[in-house]
């Protein structure tokens, strides 16, 4: 087999391989700030996760996963927040999730951007949206431990099936 014909059907096998991989990037992502004098406790933030895509299907499956970005400075080991999930049909679900922002030895927690730490974290798996769905999430902590949060954010991915 010459060069050309090898490359030719390693391009092939790539292309069909490719087709074939699933990128969960996101259908709905949005981030509220937080400014350098933290959250305030009476602050709720909402999100409204619908995909923005035409072929919006209510059959599909996604996950939700909150983001929190922080600062690498401040000795704040977490952060104990509410989410509240509501639909057109009333509430779905209330919950407190306890965001860790630093490790057991002190040291920042989450992917390093340029400046800011991202901590990720998986709050609901595989279901389906229903309509009229919304999330509002307060922070459980007093002000001034959250001076180190520089964002939330929401974000849906499909489900892997």
């Amino acid at each position: 087999m010459t060069a050309a014909c090898q490359w030719g059907a390693a391009v092939v096998v790539v292309s069909v391989f490719a087709g074939c991989v699933r990128e969960n990037r996101p259908v709905y992502a949005e981030f509220a700030p937080i400014g350098t004098d933290g959250w305030d406790p009476v602050r709720v933030i909402p999100f409204t996760p619908l995909p923005l895509d035409s072929n919006f299907n209510r059959n599909t499956h996604y996950d939700l996963i909150l983001t929190v970005r922080h600062s690498q400075r401040g000795e704040v080991r977490e952060i104990p927040i509410t989410i509240y999930e509501e639909s057109n049909d009333g509430e779905i679900s209330t919950r407190k999730f306890v965001i860790p922002l630093r490790g057991a030895k002190g040291e920042p927690l989450g992917r390093k951007g340029l400046v800011l730490y991202e901590v990720n974290d998986t709050i609901r798996q595989n279901f389906k949206l229903p309509p009229g769905y919304s999330i509002t999430v307060t922070s459980d902590a007093p002000q001034e431990m959250t001076r180190v949060l520089r964002g939330i954010g929401m974000s849906l991915i499909e489900s892997p099936k």
